[in-house]
């Protein structure tokens, strides 16, 4: 039987959820640096938009660097301590995922010194601490477990396979051409690779 007032139950949350979205994406229109609308969430862009220029900076800098990171957490270390570091303050968002969600179990020891030296050739100037802390982070699980693929693959008697070889160059290819338009789809993520001097076209 139809029912009107559960149409208007249906479709009103919806509209309102839009109304919000369309709200958070105007604010962030506005703010330096410019943000992607998926990245801080509806609930924190209250907090987030009327934070000074040089915090938004920082954060930014922290999103870009980490991938992901706690708003709510950030902003609160940040109000605290309007001085803070970039690596210090990745150190304590980086730190606080790991002891959460670490890495133990899914990427080996060997496989995150690797990670760690790649963390280190594209910011040479981060400190150890910080280095150390965001590669055993869950931001990083994925990398370290590409890592740890590419690895078996070239000790596996499959790699001296030409057909394999040819499947795998494929994926690679395929998947490196899908993540270079991403990062060209966020200029902030374009700014940061071409900070670290690595080859980009």
């Amino acid at each position: 039987m139809y029912n009107k007032y559960s149409t208007i139950v249906t479709v009103y949350p919806n509209r309102v959820v839009q109304r919000k979205k369309k709200r958070t994406n105007r604010i962030l229109e506005i703010i330096e640096p410019p943000f992607h609308g998926t990245q801080v969430p509806i609930r924190n862009v209250q907090a987030f938009a009327p934070l000074p220029r040089e915090v938004r900076d920082l954060l930014a800098t922290c999103l870009v660097r980490l991938g992901k990171i706690g708003f709510p957490k950030a902003i609160q270390k940040l109000r605290a301590n309007p001085d803070i570091s970039l690596e210090s303050l990745m150190n304590k968002i980086a730190t606080t995922s790991s002891t959460k969600t670490s890495q133990e179990g899914k990427v080996s020891p060997e496989d995150t010194v690797v990670l760690e030296g790649y963390i280190t050739k594209c910011y040479p100037d981060m400190e150890s601490i910080s280095m150390h802390a965001i590669a055993s982070s869950d931001a990083m699980t994925e990398a370290g477990e590409l890592i740890a693929v590419l690895r078996k693959f070239s000790a596996s008697n499959h790699s001296r396979s030409d057909f394999v070889n040819v499947v795998l160059y494929a994926i690679l290819y395929e998947s490196l051409e899908k993540h270079i338009n991403n990062i060209k789809g966020i200029p902030a993520f374009v700014q940061a690779v071409q900070k670290t001097g690595l080859p980009w076209k």
